[in-house]
């Protein structure tokens, strides 16, 4: 059937067109299919393209990427996990790598009047692909789609080294091609650079996102091809890159609930009866260690408040322990215990009262809650004897003491709700990843401060961040500071910044603010944590989980470096599936043995060894007391029960002091009552 004969002239627009497109069952079937026709233009087929790689990028970013990322959690993906299907590799080959390659063949024989079509095409193939090859490893390419006339049962895998090669020979010339200027038979809907997702392309935002996409994997590929990395990267700088938040790679969605609506608003939105805790994304522990410990406004503009999505948000509200101190309040009414005072008597008559002083044991709310990786103690371990009360209990785990599901911070609906916007590459990453060119290439600190400054602002202004004249003064962000920062709750991990000093602490500076920009572009992120190491997070812990996975540690595994080849593969293209493997084992900094070497744990070639892996049972599998701390939350709301007072009133907006201590449900649980320094030496009476 002629492929024109099934496509509409009303589908063209972003997201309407689901047509189908003669879709094979197995990989192999993709390049032995003779009767496929593609006398087609670019336009009939390109909208849709572009969806089924927008629903492939959130598939796989709901179910695994952002849990990688260690900046957000989707609950119930927090363990270990291996796809052992082809749902993602039969996506990519077969509904959108196919149409790609097709059209890229034919506008190639005719550059002068298509080639703006074939730089295009060669710009988002070269994404689809650092894509996957960030997932995988080793995959096809040079071979992955052929003319149909080959009846071929074998098709290689290329290396990484390869694979970024072709990428960045792609997209040089694509950046050739769009800088030609050719126009001829222009699309006239782009959904990607097109004005509302509907318009003629904007050929200008085009050209730059491939140069800047050709510095992104210059960059990415440091470690594996350090020549290869130098030469992309100086090149992308001395062409025109994105140049602000209006060149930012956001890909929109429609409105049409079925077919074209979010992703994420059809997971776990769209016809769900009630909230479902474990299905929206939540603010990590791991990032809001750094954020608290900046205080980061990125924070607010992102995420939603504690409680912020319950139908009655001041009900069964988060609460946690604080001590505060307070003028020592001496009362003799033993049933207003916030201020009885069992020698009452005695302190009245001695007049002392000016210099004493309650310690307050209080309970009260806040703002945004984290949500943890895990639920419980790690196996082998155990929460220490609590001292407060003589070791008679243990301690519990605080942060997972939720009073009800609303309670964890959840990220903000614009993010997600049915038209959301899903951003795969912004004009901030092009500001720190020129940063970090300018640090290790050309050595020229005052450029990367410029372009890390840059970064910073074009990133709190993408997400409605104010404040930024303050915030890049403060220690740790300011260009050549260090700040030393909170533990999370089990005090096994500490946000850190530019500690080391020199050029490595604003290397330093760079990666985390990038990491910290990132959120909700969990590629971006887990690719530079795993290319520098720089955040260097603790593994996950699992508190007696059972999880399908080969090579699983029952109570710790670091997270995930791959996704693994399926088994469709393995049986069907086996012996280039082996060699594919073989070419990841070559250049991994650290190989795993289980699944014959396709395994989950593998690091991949262009990325660092894991730090301390060598003696990790050393350090996370033994036993272990754990004594937790809130220290992020430690007087939050003040250390004094009037600097409590003054913050609740300013907060909730109440000026009367019960009323606001009320709706941060303040609460005093015990008091104790010491002197101060200055107290006089109470005078014996000489008849006693």
């Amino acid at each position: 059937m002629n492929i024109k004969s099934i496509i509409l002239p009303g589908l063209l627009a972003l997201g309407a067109l689901t047509v189908p497109m003669a879709c094979t069952d197995d990989f192999e079937e993709i390049n032995t299919n003779p009767n496929k026709v593609y006398d087609v233009n670019l336009g009939d087929i390109w909208s849709g393209t572009v969806v089924r790689s927008m629903d492939l990028f959130s598939e796989v970013n709901y179910n695994r990427l952002f849990n990688f990322s260690r900046s957000i959690i989707i609950g119930f993906a927090t363990n270990p996990g291996q796809e052992t299907g082809d749902s993602y590799f039969k996506k990519f080959y077969v509904e959108i790598m196919r149409d790609l390659v097709k059209l890229e063949r034919r506008y190639a024989e005719n550059t002068e009047d298509y080639g703006t079509r074939l730089a295009i095409i060669k710009t988002w193939k070269a994404y689809c692909f650092y894509f996957m090859t960030s997932l995988y490893g080793p995959i096809p390419m040079s071979e992955a789609i052929s003319d149909g006339s080959e009846n071929k049962r074998y098709y290689a895998y290329d290396s990484e080294q390869e694979i970024y090669a072709a990428i960045l020979a792609d997209l040089a010339e694509a950046y050739e091609l769009f800088e030609a200027g050719s126009t001829a038979e222009a699309l006239e809907m782009d959904p990607v650079f097109g004005a509302d997702g509907t318009g003629a392309p904007d050929l200008g935002k085009w050209k730059r996102f491939a140069n800047s996409l050709r510095l992104n994997v210059a960059m990415h590929v440091q470690n594996l091809d350090p020549d290869l990395a130098r030469t992309n990267a100086l090149a992308a700088m001395a062409g025109e890159l994105m140049k602000g938040n209006e060149d930012n790679v956001d890909l929109r969605y429609g409105t049409m609930l079925e077919n074209s609506s979010s992703y994420y608003y059809r997971r776990f939105i769209y016809n769900q009866t009630s909230f479902q805790q474990y299905l929206y994304p939540a603010l990590s522990e791991w990032l809001y260690i750094y954020y608290a410990s900046l205080d980061d406004p990125r924070l607010e503009a992102m995420f939603e408040k504690s409680n912020a999505k319950s139908p009655n948000p001041t009900s069964n509200m988060y609460v946690y322990t604080d001590t505060i101190t307070r003028p020592h309040a001496c009362g003799n009414n033993s049933r207003l215990t916030d201020t009885y005072c069992g020698d009452y008597k005695k302190h009245q008559a001695d007049g002392l009262n000016q210099y004493r002083r309650d310690t307050l044991v209080i309970e009260v709310t806040t703002p945004y809650v984290p949500f943890t990786e895990l639920a419980g103690a790690p196996t082998g371990w155990e929460w220490g004897n609590n001292p407060y009360d003589g070791g008679r209990t243990r301690f519990t785990d605080p942060l997972y003491r939720y009073q009800g599901e609303y309670n964890p911070s959840f990220i903000k609906d614009q993010y997600v709700n049915e038209t959301s916007t899903l951003t795969i590459f912004t004009y901030s990453d092009v500001c720190f990843l020129k940063a970090e060119a300018e640090m290790i290439f050309n050595h020229d600190a005052g450029a990367a401060r410029s372009a890390y400054e840059a970064g910073i602002k074009a990133s709190m202004d993408r997400v409605g961040a104010t404040g930024y004249a303050a915030y890049i003064q403060k220690e740790g962000v300011a260009w050549g500071t260090s700040k030393v920062g909170y533990h999370d709750h089990r005090v096994i991990y500490q946000a850190t910044i530019g500690t080391a000093g020199g050029d490595e602490g604003m290397l330093d500076q760079i990666y985390k603010q990038r990491w910290m920009a990132d959120v909700m572009l969990p590629l971006e992120q887990w690719n530079m944590e795993r290319r520098t190491r720089a955040l260097d997070f603790p593994p996950f812990f699992l508190s007696n989980a059972s999880v399908n996975v080969d090579g699983a540690n029952s109570t710790y595994n670091y997270w995930t470096e791959r996704l693994i080849y399926p088994n469709a593969e393995h049986i069907k293209n086996g012996a280039a599936c082996t060699e594919g493997i073989a070419k990841l084992q070559a250049v991994s900094p650290y190989f795993r043995p289980e699944r014959d070497g396709d395994n989950i744990f593998t690091t991949l070639g262009f990325a660092k060894r894991i730090p301390g892996i060598e003696n990790a049972d050393a350090t996370w599998g033994r036993s272990r007391n754990i004594y937790p701390r809130l220290e992020y939350w430690h007087n939050q709301w003040g250390s004094t029960y009037d600097e409590v007072v003054a913050n609740a009133k300013k907060y909730t907006g109440n000026n009367n002091a019960t009323l606001a201590l009320g709706l941060i449900k303040f609460k005093i649980n015990s008091k104790k009552v010491y002197p101060t320094p200055d107290m006089p030496e109470i005078e014996e009476d000489e008849d006693e």
